[in-house]
């Protein structure tokens, strides 16, 4: 896959048709009220969990593993910056903890967690997600 670049062997890679909700991407959280927020963070808990039971990912092992989040945006007009999709891609770490992929989300086991935005006009919009033991 062109899109893993990687030390090695990833534990798991998985990508889908869509990027997270980015309203919950630290420009977007500016403009909600704190309710319509934890109402958006909830529902995105729940669709990142239905998305991941049918990725049918295995729990982590090895730790502390290199977890990679790559938003893929087909033009620069959507494209976020990386710093901006960490809160928008935690619901999705959260969900891998509630479905036991990983005891939980510490840096314990956790070793490394990247973000990155990139434009690729070629491809439709993708949330990808890369696992990897850190060497």
């Amino acid at each position: 896959m062109k899109w893993l670049e990687t030390a090695g062997d990833p534990l798991f890679a998985q990508h889908w048709p869509f990027y997270p909700d980015m309203r919950l991407s630290t420009n977007g959280r500016r403009k909600l009220h704190h309710h319509e927020e934890a109402s958006l963070v909830k529902a995105e808990r729940e669709r990142a969990g239905w998305e991941l039971k049918v990725a049918g990912i295995d729990p982590v092992t090895v730790f502390p593993v290199y977890v990679q989040w790559t938003v893929v945006f087909s033009n620069y007009r959507s494209a976020f910056d990386a710093d901006s999709l960490a809160p928008a891609v935690k619901p999705w770490l959260d969900a891998m903890t509630d479905l036991k992929i990983w005891p939980n989300d510490s840096s314990a086991y956790m070793g490394k967690v990247s973000y990155e935005s990139r434009v690729d006009k070629d491809l439709a919009p993708q949330l990808r997600l890369c696992v990897e033991k850190m060497q």
